[in-house]
C-alpha cells in the first residue's frame, strides 16, 4: 500500500510538471506573434509579421523607416542600411516570396519570388500576402520606395 501512495504522488507530480512544460508562451513571444507591421511599397500597402528574434526587434526600433530598394536578380529588392543590425545568418535552403531577411549585417532584402538559395540570411519577418506581392507590377520596377511602419 505504501508503494501505491508513492506512485500516486509521482503521477501527480508528473502531471504538474507536464503542465509547466506546456505553459503559455511568454508575453514577449505572444506580442511578436500577434504584431503586424505595415510596409508601403510606392502607394501599395502590405502587412508583415516580424520574427521573434533580436534582429527583427532591432529593425522595428528603426520604424518608421523609409528607404529606396533596388532590384536584384529578378526576385528581390534590397537596400543597404547606414548602420548594422544584429545578425545570426543561416542558409534557409529555400527563399519564399514575402520573406524579409537581413543579408550580412546591414542589407535588408525583400523577396518577391520563391527559389532555392545557397546564401545565408537572418530572418526578419514574412509578408502576410506573399502571392499578391509576387504578382504585383510594382515589383517589376527597378527602384521602389518602401516605408516600414507600425500598423
Amino acid at each position: 500500500m505504501h508503494l501505491l501512495k508513492k506512485l500516486r504522488v509521482i503521477s501527480l507530480l508528473g502531471l504538474c510538471f507536464s503542465g509547466a512544460i506546456h505553459a503559455q508562451p511568454s508575453v514577449q513571444n505572444t506580442q511578436m506573434e500577434s504584431t503586424r507591421m505595415k510596409m508601403t511599397i510606392n502607394d501599395k500597402v502590405f502587412y508583415f509579421t516580424p520574427d521573434d528574434n533580436v534582429t527583427a526587434q532591432a529593425f522595428l526600433k528603426k520604424f518608421p523607416l523609409s528607404v529606396e530598394m533596388d532590384e536584384l536578380n529578378g526576385n528581390e529588392k534590397k537596400v543597404d542600411l547606414p548602420y548594422s543590425l544584429p545578425s545570426k545568418p543561416v542558409n534557409p535552403g529555400m527563399i519564399n516570396a514575402g520573406d524579409i531577411m537581413l543579408y550580412g549585417d546591414n542589407t535588408i532584402v525583400l523577396f518577391y519570388k520563391t527559389f532555392k538559395t545557397s546564401y545565408s540570411y537572418t530572418r526578419i519577418g514574412k509578408v502576410s500576402t506573399p502571392s499578391i506581392l509576387e504578382n504585383d507590377a510594382t515589383m517589376k520596377l527597378n527602384t521602389v520606395r518602401v516605408k516600414f511602419s507600425r500598423e
